[in-house]
């Protein structure tokens, strides 16, 4: 169950997205948070192309676990129509692990075996993918969405914002091509379920469609690795039918 809960977070965090290029004044009496809103809006151009308000995704790749010397693969099929709908569909040990949330409800299926989510989990499912730069980018224009700077520079050159969608808060470090470097946030260890910090790094950077994708990026807690999610594709805007998202069956 603990390797479940990891892969459900992958899948989560797979979720989980941006050029800046500003010509400031020397002595400009712009806000920090007009300044934090115009480079927030270079991100969401960089990576939400010329169609940010985009609704559903696909996305193929693999979560790799290293366990000491051990190093898991686990392959990954994982569909999110927005704003909450997931299907997130691993390999593992010959069989499949499908995980499906659809509203407030929610099942995990192994096999012929069907286990219904606990109340709040479906929730918290969504909560987390809400946090990602995917489901940030299409929420760009909703009126509850708030950008503000953070002072603070990263070492790597990337400068900080914070991003929230009530009651949902991240942390997003942006470099100057408008890309996002490092996602962080509130939230729980995908094994132990305890509180801390979930970070993400994010790299090899590609064109998808118009859109600047990353599809490599590494996930740790408080510090610690938990794994890495290496992409190997994602195609916006695909059709699902309501079958795909079925709870009940």
């Amino acid at each position: 169950m603990n390797t479940t809960r990891t892969i459900c977070n992958a899948g989560a965090a797979l979720l989980i997205v941006l050029g800046l290029s500003l010509s400031v004044p020397a002595r400009s009496e712009e806000s920090p948070t007009g300044v934090a809103t115009k480079s927030w809006q270079t991100v969401v151009q960089k990576m939400g192309g010329a169609e940010p308000d985009f609704s559903s995704i696909e996305a193929r790749g693999n979560f790799v676990m290293s366990f000491g010397d051990q190093v898991t693969s686990v392959p990954q099929q994982f569909l999110y129509q927005l704003p909450d709908r997931i299907r997130s569909t691993s390999s593992i040990g010959g069989g499949e692990l499908v995980v499906i949330v659809n509203g407030d409800s929610g099942v995990t299926r192994v096999g012929d075996r069907s286990l219904p989510m606990v109340d709040g989990a479906a929730r918290a499912q969504i909560d987390e993918l809400r946090r990602s730069f995917f489901s940030l980018i299409h929420n760009a224009g909703d009126p509850s969405l708030s950008i503000q700077k953070n002072a603070t520079l990263d070492g790597n050159g990337c400068s900080w914002l914070e991003v929230s969608l009530k009651p949902i808060q991240s942390s997003l470090c942006v470099s100057d091509n408008g890309t996002i470097v490092r996602q962080t946030h509130k939230g729980r260890h995908p094994i132990q379920q305890s509180p801390g910090t979930l970070a993400f790094e994010y790299g090899d950077y590609r064109d998808v469609e118009g859109r600047w994708i990353p599809h490599r990026w590494e996930v740790s807690f408080d510090g610690s690795s938990v794994g890495r999610v290496e992409l190997d594709s994602i195609t916006f805007k695909p059709s699902f039918d309501d079958q795909t998202f079925r709870v009940a069956e």
